[in-house]
């Protein structure tokens, strides 16, 4: 059941980023561009952890669990678009180099 309620949830955290980039890019609010999206990723998120708390079967928890790693995707995705977004053209190699090695540090041994 394990690996039923994981691969399911994985096609949400294959398919929502690109998904959820094209929308970002396009939205035009007095907040910017990624502001409401980081907020309603965070929102979702927050009220899909609700519902993953409250299931009592497995279609519940794989209902739950896509909706925790797509909602999670949201504002994730794009938060880290922001950074390019923040940064000078002339400095986007830099940033990428410090963001690939900050990765590289996180991972277990």
């Amino acid at each position: 059941m394990l690996a039923l309620v994981t691969g399911v949830s994985a096609l949400a955290s294959l398919a929502v980023p690109p998904v959820v980039g094209l929308f970002s890019d396009r939205t035009r609010s007095r907040w910017g561009r990624r502001a409401p999206w980081i907020l309603f990723g965070g929102l979702a998120t927050a009220a899909s952890l609700i519902l993953l708390g409250a299931v009592g079967s497995v279609a519940g928890l794989l209902v739950g669990w896509f909706l925790v790693q797509g909602t999670v995707n949201v504002g994730l995705n794009v938060f880290l678009a922001t950074i390019p977004d923040r940064i000078p053209p002339h400095r986007l190699s830099r940033s990428g180099l410090a963001l690939g090695a900050a990765a590289q540090c996180r991972k277990p041994s």
